[in-house]
């Protein structure tokens, strides 16, 4: 596999999503910045695949990384691009590595090879309790794709229209991705039985 190769320029210093899809063949990873248009693209040429996980990092390169990382260790097994690992696996990986590793090391470099990611990752034992908290998010976010991510003033504009449409708890929970615990929150919140209840009287 080529060296991984630091890069500069415009959009490296973007926010980028390491995202998982996951369909009856098996997971297909990657990075966007866009999470909503490369959902879009997959919905029109392979629509079986669903999201399951995605997480922002502060700059490309990072997620650039992870993905290289990635691609090394779940190799890719059949023309859908796509790996025999399970979406766990996956997932329960890119959290170990984003809770270890050495970002001022990884950007000093020009080039890295795989053998030499030892170095700019450091296990220590004593930290694992953060990243099994880290990693209970994410399984969760395997239930729930949007779970524990904020609330956009679209999703709550979109979340009352959907409410006052008489869509049921079940159906909100599962166009938000989020469980039903959240969604109830949300409608309190947002007082949505209040003002439902006023415009039924008019």
């Amino acid at each position: 596999m080529d060296k991984f190769k630091v890069l500069t320029g415009k959009g490296y210093d973007w926010e980028t999503f390491v995202y998982i899809f996951q369909d009856i063949e098996g997971c297909k990873f990657g990075i966007t910045n866009n999470i909503e248009r490369r959902q879009r693209q997959y919905e029109k040429n392979r629509p079986s695949l669903k999201l399951k996980y995605c997480k922002p990092f502060r700059d490309r390169n990072i997620a650039r990384y992870i993905e290289y990382l990635m691609k090394v260790k779940f190799p890719i097994i059949n023309g859908l691009e796509t790996t025999s690992a399970s979406a766990l696996e996956l997932i329960s990986f890119i959290e170990t590595i984003d809770h270890n590793l050495d970002v001022s090391y990884l950007v000093s470099l020009p080039t890295l090879d795989y053998i030499e990611i030892k170095e700019t990752i450091v296990f220590d034992e004593n930290e694992r309790t953060e990243s099994l908290k880290s990693y209970s998010i994410a399984n969760k976010r395997l239930e729930n794709t949007n779970a524990y991510m904020k609330w956009t003033k679209d999703d709550d504009e979109k979340l009352e229209q959907l409410f006052c449409e008489g869509k049921s708890i079940k159906e909100l929970c599962e166009i938000f991705g989020r469980n039903n615990g959240a969604i109830k929150s949300r409608i309190n919140k947002l007082e949505l039985y209040q003002k439902n209840s006023r415009q039924q009287r008019f």
